[in-house]
């Protein structure tokens, strides 16, 4: 099941892994799963949830700035009775860079923008279907470091591109739609395992509701 392949990509990408050091050179595991309200252009209001885990790789353009790259595994699920499946997976991928601007040894201020795409199909031989959903989201916010605990919270904008396109014998059938909010706030409980590692929960309210778990570490 769909589920089940989920569950063992994050429990793969959560077991211990060698990496080779470099400078400015960092990697994260992070799983994400959160609703989201969408307006097709009938003007029908439909619920989806999203679930992804993935692996990131974040280099160094300057001291505070890196550019980097997410591949991972997906899934989506609706709510809409038009649908002829509950839960579709695939794959997304995604483009961003980030900054982490220290003000001093208890205060950062950390920054994000990003473009994704995710791609979730179904075939069962009579019906396919298929959704593509394009993402560009920022986030900005201040995190307070209190030994090796870290607590953040923000403010993010998110501008989501969604479509779903049904192929059965009697023919093709697109629909398109937006989401319904694009502004949200998050906030963030992390720890810091070493001077490279650490595990943060997140949690985001607004644009999309859901729970996140990353784990970085930088080399």
């Amino acid at each position: 099941m769909p589920s089940s392949r989920f569950l063992l990509f994050v429990i793969a990408c959560l077991l211990p892994a060698s990496a080779v050091a470099a400078d400015s050179v960092g990697a994260a595991v992070a799983t994400r799963s959160f609703d989201a309200t969408l307006r097709f252009e009938d003007g029908a209001l439909v619920e989806r949830r999203f679930r992804r885990a993935g692996v990131e790789y974040w280099e160094g353009l300057t001291d505070n700035v890196f550019a980097g790259f997410t591949v991972g595994y997906s899934e989506s699920e609706g709510r809409d009775a038009a649908r002829p499946f509950e839960t579709v997976s695939g794959n997304y991928g995604s483009l961003g860079l980030r900054f982490d601007a220290p003000f001093n040894e208890y205060v950062v201020l950390r920054g994000r923008v990003e473009y994704l795409l995710q791609r979730d199909r179904q075939d069962t031989g009579e019906v396919e279907f298929e959704t593509r959903t394009y993402e560009t989201r920022a986030e900005l916010g201040p995190v307070l470091r209190y030994g090796r605990l870290e607590f953040g919270a923000g403010a993010s904008w998110r501008d989501l591109d969604y479509r779903e396109t049904i192929e059965d014998a009697t023919g093709e059938t697109v629909r398109h739609a937006d989401a319904v909010d694009h502004a949200g706030g998050f906030a963030t409980l992390g720890f810091r395992t070493n001077d490279e590692g650490a595990i943060a929960l997140r949690y985001d309210a607004g644009a999309e509701d859901g729970w996140s778990l990353r784990f970085e570490r930088t080399f």
